[in-house]
């Protein structure tokens, strides 16, 4: 089983600090350049610069510049000194915006605080966490 690791090219600026690269690892990789997406599945392991995620599978649409992370759960955890956090749910959504929905059995550790929700947003960078029921 060959494992593909694929330095984001595909201009994700999702999550990463400036100059830095979104590293996908993941057994499977589709990409649909008619649709201008990419599929990566199986073992997938996303590295931002910021934090890791582990799920099933994700799908980076280029046209948006959204990546949509499934799994159950699809877990998260910061990787930063600046500070800790780690949360799962059903499905994570990153706008390159660096807000990250949290969909579907949500929960998020924030240093000394735990969230439950079935929608969370957060922001590794500032902090702010947002629950919606």
């Amino acid at each position: 089983m060959n494992k593909i690791i694929l330095i984001a090219l595909l201009a994700i600026p999702l999550l990463a600090d400036v100059g830095n690269e979104i590293k996908i690892s993941s057994d499977n990789v589709n990409v649909q350049e008619a649709a201008n997406k990419g599929i990566f599945s199986k073992n997938l392991i996303i590295d931002s610069g910021l934090m890791l995620i582990s799920a099933e599978e994700a799908i980076y649409d280029n046209s948006s510049k959204i990546i949509e992370i499934t799994g159950e759960p699809s877990l998260l955890k910061s990787i930063g000194e600046a500070s800790e956090f780690e949360g799962s749910a059903s499905k994570i959504i990153f706008y390159n915006n660096d807000n990250v929905h949290l969909l579907g059995a949500a929960k998020m550790k924030y240093e000394n605080m735990t969230i439950t929700s079935n929608k969370i947003v957060f922001s590794p960078r500032s902090g702010f966490i947002n629950s919606n029921k």
